[in-house]
């Protein structure tokens, strides 16, 4: 049995206090109405579900999207939010005091720190993306503290034995940045020492990348050194 308060008024400044009882259903001591192991919680006339990292929803029915892991970055508050909401980082370019002029097992295996400069790695990322189409987003800030984005809802990599082949699409209007990444739609990842582009140079010598040709925006190459167009 619980007892809720509630409080009215008479118009003449003086309130006046009344109570009203009620039974409420513990519904988590007869059956849990939590899926993929979530806790039930019982609540005043309702009950919340505490969600294994993997779930969400009402019920933790729904698989969340695209991060097994949630990757926590200190290098900004939005990073940290994003976070939160259930994006994970899978690279940060902070400083440039980690050189991403890195072979292809590095690619491969990831390499820095999420507290910095940081690549997670091509494998990890086509775990994440093999059995689903995954969101991607693009968070970028120039010198001036200029800040865009660009999200697409359809982003996946193909397994090392197709050189971790890019499919991205879906750009989102709501982004603020121009869509920079259709360019390298259906490119595979080139590295310094492994050359998957279409140029007849290796485009890779300066940072490892979904290359099409030279002549494209890479967040991997030397340090802001190809940011300005897609800014």
């Amino acid at each position: 049995m619980y007892a809720m308060k509630a409080k009215t008024y008479n118009g003449t400044n003086t309130t006046k206090t009344d109570w009203f009882s009620f039974d409420d259903f513990n519904v988590c001591s007869y059956v849990n109405p939590c899926a993929n192991n979530g806790i039930c919680v019982d609540l005043l006339a309702d009950y919340n579900c505490l969600c294994p990292k993997k779930y969400t929803g009402k019920n933790c029915e729904s698989e969340s999207r695209c991060s097994p892991v949630c990757q926590r970055s200190p290098l900004a508050e939005k990073l940290e939010s994003l976070c939160l909401q259930g994006w994970t980082t899978i690279q940060t370019r902070f400083d440039g005091s980690v050189s991403f002029i890195r072979p292809w097992e590095d690619y491969k295996t990831g390499f820095g720190n999420p507290s910095g400069d940081f690549w997670l790695g091509l494998d990890k990322i086509h775990a994440m993306t093999q059995s689903k189409s995954c969101r991607v987003r693009f968070d970028l800030t120039n010198p001036g503290e200029k800040e865009t984005f660009a999200e697409y809802s359809i982003f996946q990599i193909g397994p090392e034995t197709e050189n971790y082949r890019l499919s991205i699409s879906g750009y989102m209007t709501s982004s603020t940045g121009v869509d920079w990444m259709q360019y390298n739609n259906g490119m595979q990842f080139s590295a310094y020492d492994r050359d998957n582009d279409l140029s007849t140079s290796n485009c890779a010598g300066g940072g490892g990348w979904w290359y099409k040709s030279c002549a494209s925006g890479n967040l991997n190459w030397h340090y802001k050194a190809y940011w300005a167009n897609i800014l």
